[in-house]
């Protein structure tokens, strides 16, 4: 009952986007998905990084997923996903932290056409384990949820400060060496880069800028 509550209220607000007018040609939508450790964080949060997308040539869609739900959070970004290419957008995704996770497995299960993750959790099950009662995951559902123990269908991007303790970051480097679909870039600054953040969310963006680049060439 609480699933399908949750999708009616996400099919409701998806459904009220225009998607008419200047969105008719199918322009690029950028999803934003906000760190916090799926506990906080907010859609304004990115408001930088609605900025440069948008300055990229991207519609940015900040998403206010459900906190202390990760299955809840999970649908929520699929759906968003799911919703633009229905309207005809090319989608890809960028994520921070615990967003990258959510991100990062929009593009394995092939959702979006690349995804872009800053500080990145790719492994869910084991980053913070005692909290997983507190966003209503088991183990199964958080290795299920976890990007780095999956194949990715597109490619993605992990941006990793050289100095980040709030992440396993050899996690995500393994991940890159398994999976040819990954590719992990070393960045300066700590989580979410400190002073380099502005830096590092744009080299995240431009990634995707340039992926997108190659699908118009496709």
């Amino acid at each position: 009952m609480r699933a399908a509550a949750l999708a009616l209220c996400a099919a409701l607000l998806f459904a009220s986007v225009d998607v008419a007018g200047a969105d008719q040609t199918g322009r690029p939508v950028v999803l934003l998905i906000h760190g916090g450790g799926f506990e906080s964080g907010a859609a304004e949060d990115l408001g930088n990084a609605i900025r440069v997308a948008e300055r990229l040539g991207f519609r940015a869609d900040s998403l206010e997923y459900p906190l202390w739900d990760l299955p809840g959070a999970v649908r929520y970004v699929k759906h968003a996903a799911r919703f633009y290419r229905q309207a005809g957008h090319p989608v890809y995704a960028y994520g921070e932290s615990a967003g990258g996770a959510l991100a990062g497995l929009l593009a394995v299960r092939g959702l979006v056409r690349s995804a872009a993750l800053n500080s990145p959790v790719v492994n869910i099950a084991t980053w913070y384990p005692e909290a997983l009662p507190w966003i209503k995951a088991t183990v199964e559902q958080a290795r299920r949820f976890s990007p780095a123990l999956h194949h990715s269908k597109k490619p993605i991007l992990a941006v990793v400060p050289r100095h980040d303790v709030t992440v396993d970051s050899i996690v995500t480097y393994a991940w890159a060496r398994r999976d040819p679909k990954v590719r992990a870039k070393t960045v300066p600054g700590p989580h979410l880069g400190g002073s380099f953040y502005g830096h590092d969310m744009r080299v995240a963006l431009g990634y995707l800028a340039r992926e997108r680049q190659k699908d118009r060439g496709a």
